[in-house]
Parts: structure tokens; sequence; C-alpha cells
């Protein structure tokens, strides 16, 4: 079953040692990328330039400057790095929200996802969100 998923992606046999036989590098690389992406609050991220020992909350304060969410116990006891992660479930064919502690998740997990932090859920433009009030 998986060598007929492997033959319709173009990826070769895959070997007893879990290694991919390549065949044709410019197949693969259609569906392999070497860039982080993902959303924060509506913004596409791609950062081909990451360093993967970082937590999410690391890159947020860091790398986007975005320092609402704050790094509290470390050890997501407190909340205070809560963010909340969104992705679609083919399953169900909606999208899921999860709430995460930033402190706790390498940035990297969140590829393909979408981040919304405190500065993401309201505005003074147009109404605080209930929870900044």
């Amino acid at each position: 079953m998986n060598e007929d998923r492997n033959r319709a992606l173009g990826i070769g046999k895959v070997t007893k040692k879990n290694k991919v036989n390549i065949g044709d590098e410019a197949q693969m690389e259609k569906f392999a990328s070497n860039a982080l992406v993902f959303f924060v609050n509506g913004n596409k991220i791609t950062d081909r330039d990451v360093d993967p020992s970082l937590t999410l909350l690391q890159y947020l304060r860091l790398k986007l400057n975005l320092t609402g969410t704050k790094l509290g116990c470390a050890e997501g006891g407190c909340g205070a790095c809560t963010v909340m992660v969104s992705q679609y479930d083919r399953e169900t064919s909606s999208i899921v929200h999860n709430s995460v502690n930033a402190c706790l998740a390498p940035v990297c997990s969140v590829h393909g996802m979408a981040v919304t932090t405190v500065e993401g859920i309201g505005s003074v433009k147009t109404r605080l969100h209930p929870v900044q009030v």
C-alpha cells in the first residue's frame, strides 16, 4: 500500500531501512520544502533560515517582535504564553483550533498552520476583544 502511494507521488521505492530511493530530484523538489511556512495573525510567514531549537515563543518575540505573548513559568503551567493554533482537519473538513503553550512548542511544529496571538484578536480601530478589556 505504501509502495502504491510512493509510486503515485513519484518518490521511488521505500527500502526496509525507511529510506527513499529517489530517482529524480526534480520530482522530489515539488513535494519538499526547506522553508518554514505558517501564518501569524493572518500574515504569511516564510522563513528559510530557522533555528529549529527556537520555541514558538522565542520566534514570536525575537523574530516577529510580537511581545504580547509572555514568558512566565517556562513550564506551560501559567498560561502567559498561550496562543491559538489553527489547522485544517481533512477528515471533518473543518478548521480545528487548539490552545498551545508557545514556551514549549518548537517553532517548526507550526509549519502549515495558523497562529493567533493576543495582538491578533482585537483592534483599537474596530473594538478590543473581550479578553483584552
